[in-house]
C-alpha cells in the first residue's frame, strides 16, 4: 500500500474503533496526521472531558491515548489487503508512562508514535506527547506489546 492509502486506511479503522466502543471514545477528538512503516503522528486539543479537577489533562487519558495510538502505529507494519486485523494481534504487556510537565486545558498536542523493535513475540513502541506551540515534550511512554502471529 502507498503511504497515503495507509494513512487513509488507518484513519478509517481508528474512527471505527473509536465509534464502536465506549472506552475508546476518549480518543474521539484525535486527528491522525500521518501513519505508515510503524510510525504514526496524531494531534489533539485538550478539552473539558480530558481534564481533571485541576484543569490539567488526566494521566489516564494520556496513557489510554499512548496505548491506542502506539498500537495503531504497530499495525501499520502489518496491513494486509485493506484489513488491519489480518496481521498479527497485539496486547499490552507494559505501559511505562513518564509525565514531565502538566498538560493544561486548551493545549494542542502532537503525539508521535514509533515502533522501535519487533521480535517474534514482543514489540516495543515509543510515544512522545509534545506541545504544538512550544515543541516541548510533556509526556513519554514506552509500550511493550505481546504479538501473536
Amino acid at each position: 500500500m502507498s503511504g497515503s492509502s495507509i494513512l487513509t486506511f488507518i484513519q478509517k479503522s481508528f474512527r471505527q474503533t473509536v465509534e464502536t466502543t465506549v472506552f475508546n471514545r476518549l480518543a474521539d477528538k484525535v486527528n491522525i496526521v500521518s501513519a505508515g512503516q510503524g510510525d504514526l503522528t496524531a494531534e489533539i486539543k485538550v478539552e473539558e472531558n480530558h481534564v481533571n479537577h485541576f484543569k490539567m489533562m488526566h494521566g489516564g487519558i494520556v496513557t489510554t491515548l499512548a496505548d491506542i495510538l502506539s498500537s495503531a502505529a504497530f499495525l501499520t507494519l502489518h496491513i494486509k489487503e485493506n484489513d488491519v486485523f489480518a496481521g498479527p494481534k497485539n496486547v499490552s504487556v507494559k505501559l511505562d508512562m513518564t509525565f514531565l510537565k502538566p498538560i493544561p486545558l486548551g493545549s494542542v498536542l502532537i503525539i508521535n508514535c514509533s515502533t522501535v523493535n519487533q521480535g517474534k513475540t514482543l514489540a516495543l513502541a515509543q510515544v512522545d506527547f509534545k506541545d504544538k506551540v512550544t515543541g516541548k515534550i510533556l509526556a513519554k511512554c514506552n509500550h511493550l506489546m505481546f504479538v501473536k502471529q
